[in-house]
């Protein structure tokens, strides 16, 4: 497969609760939806450049555009107290690419989860941008030497903007509604059980709508155009057979996303601002 620029987002949730008190008898079902309700989270997000062309902010795409992946820290509540869930997301497979369950949130835990990460991933230098909230975590001066060290980009949320990192939001929600979500985890050891299972159902069972019905461990490994032609010849061979089922025509398989943004860009105004960028750049010419 070519390199591709990839990009992960941090995530980190202030003074959110997870109700924690014992994982379910079987935490391994995972209905599509709950009724628990979701906690506001504060967002940061991880870029992870690795194409040729050079990284795109905040932008991924599959096979050639950039990755984007995400990064979150998040509160479990246990009684009287709180584990904090911090998770790396690539935000266009959706694939969780690194998790951990601790009792603080902490520079030194978040500089060894992305140091981790990076290590696991084979992130080369100048291959990943990170975006992430101005956090005391994210915005410390230990996180910012490492990511110097291995080559990492860094961006941040805008201020006072709390919906910067919808991929990471939309993450927390649907661990949060997951039916087998408890109330109150009756230990550390729970909460890692409880994410331990739910991330891998999410990662290898769980059909996402924003990448055709695919898996994020099939659209992170590359293999979404292979799954989604087997779909394609499988209707076709449907539609030769019983033409009369299908009222609307020839059915066809929803297509990958080129690419996936957060903020997208105004082309008015990015023309706009190329144009100044041209003529400052004339100006020191001259």
């Amino acid at each position: 497969m070519p390199e591709t620029t990839r990009t992960w987002t941090f995530r980190r949730k202030s003074k959110a609760r997870f109700a924690a008190s014992r994982v379910l008898a079987n935490p391994t079902i995972w209905p599509g939806c709950g009724v628990l309700r979701a906690t506001p989270l504060r967002c940061i997000t991880v870029v992870l450049p690795s194409v040729p062309e050079g990284p795109s902010r905040l932008r991924t795409g599959y096979g050639g555009p950039p990755l984007i992946r995400s990064t979150v820290f998040s509160a479990l509540l246990t009684r009287w107290t709180y584990f904090y869930l911090y998770l790396i997301l690539d935000i266009f497979s959706r694939y969780v690419v690194g998790w951990m369950v601790a009792s603080r949130e902490s520079e030194t835990l978040a500089k060894r989860l992305i140091e981790e990460t990076c290590a696991k991933q084979n992130i080369q230098r100048d291959q990943l941008t990170l975006h992430a909230d101005r956090g005391s975590s994210m915005a410390s001066k230990c996180v910012a030497m490492l990511l110097a060290d291995l080559g990492v980009s860094k961006t941040h949320s805008r201020p006072h903007v709390s919906n910067d990192n919808c991929y990471s939001e939309s993450r927390f929600k649907t661990l949060k509604y997951c039916p087998a979500f408890p109330k109150r985890f009756g230990s550390m050891e729970d909460a890692r059980l409880f994410c331990r299972e739910f991330f891998a159902w999410y990662n290898t069972d769980h059909r996402h709508s924003g990448i055709a019905w695919l898996t994020p461990e099939m659209a992170h490994l590359g293999q979404g155009e292979t799954v989604l032609a087997a779909r394609q010849q499988v209707l076709a061979e449907a539609y030769r057979e019983h033409p009369e089922r299908f009222v609307r025509g020839t059915p066809a398989v929803s297509a990958l996303p080129e690419a996936v943004w957060i903020n997208p860009p105004d082309p008015q105004n990015a023309q706009q601002q190329l144009l100044t960028n041209f003529q400052t750049e004339l100006s020191h010419c001259t």
